[in-house]
């Protein structure tokens, strides 16, 4: 596969799956390179399968509802790793058509989607993925980033040499929350760390850079976290290494230690 665009589906323009001709091998690692995905309702690619780790690589998202989702799904003693590497995150754009299908042009109208959107999707783990379910037929297994059992919680996520651009506001213009990263919505045991080398932020606003939630009350299930919500959001760490902020667009909000004068600026 290479050089495949998918846009504007009613779900995820790439659901990427291991190959189940060579069991063993997927077991350990599967990978995607080279795809296009644009304005989908779910994320431009997602995964969540038995592997101890997915890779993903070449990928160009734009404007897609859920961002990139990577997630495996194996009870194993090896730990779990999700690689996006050398790709570029775009958010909206007043040069990309509004999500209304009526043609309407108005961001705000009757008719219009008007979601919240993210970059990227928390990576996460499970010891139960979809298994061999390609499409998914059961409902309550959908969407594919949908947990529905314990997390495995040696873990990792990586991201390295990718662009993300265009989220110059945590609102979008219909009115919705957009961020450059956010937290899967069922996420409840563990998010893994999230080591991120050569990240380079271009018109991305400083509260428009990651959306983490409180966790809901309706959480507190007995059989489950106890007389209290599970905590996973309120354990989120991000590690960024040689990061770059770059504002070109001269609007953009810039974060708070941001140095006056400059237009570009490494942390």
């Amino acid at each position: 596969m290479s050089g495949n665009v998918a846009h504007s589906n009613d779900g995820s323009g790439l659901v990427l799956y291991p190959d189940q001709n060579i069991l063993s091998a997927v077991k350990d690692c599967f990978q995607g390179s080279d795809f296009k995905g644009y304005k989908n309702d779910g994320a431009s690619v997602a995964t969540f399968f038995d592997s101890n780790e997915v890779r993903f690589s070449n990928l160009v998202s734009v404007d897609n509802v859920k961002g990139v989702s990577l997630m495996v799904g194996l009870e194993t003693d090896f730990e779990k790793k999700m690689k996006l590497s050398n790709s570029f995150i775009y958010g909206e754009s007043t040069t990309l058509a509004k999500d209304c299908p009526d043609g309407s042009g108005s961001a705000t109208g009757a008719n219009c989607s008007c979601p919240d959107k993210m970059g990227v999707m928390s990576f996460g783990t499970a010891t139960g993925s979809k298994h061999a379910d390609w499409h998914i037929p059961s409902a309550s297994k959908r969407p594919i980033h949908k947990i529905k059992s314990y997390a495995t919680w040696i873990s990792t996520g990586f991201l390295d040499n990718v662009q993300i651009s265009n989220f110059n506001s945590a609102t979008s213009a219909c009115g919705s929350r957009q961020t450059a990263f956010a937290v899967n919505e069922y996420q409840a045991d563990h998010v893994p760390i999230h080591n991120l080398n050569a990240i380079k932020f271009t018109n991305v606003a400083y509260d428009a850079v990651i959306y983490i939630f409180n966790p809901p009350q309706g959480w507190a299930v007995i059989d489950d976290c106890g007389e209290w919500p599970c905590t996973a959001p309120s354990n989120v760490i991000y590690n960024f290494k040689d990061a770059v902020f770059e504002v070109t667009d001269g609007t953009t909000a810039l974060p708070t230690f941001w140095t006056a004068g400059t237009t570009k600026q490494s942390f």
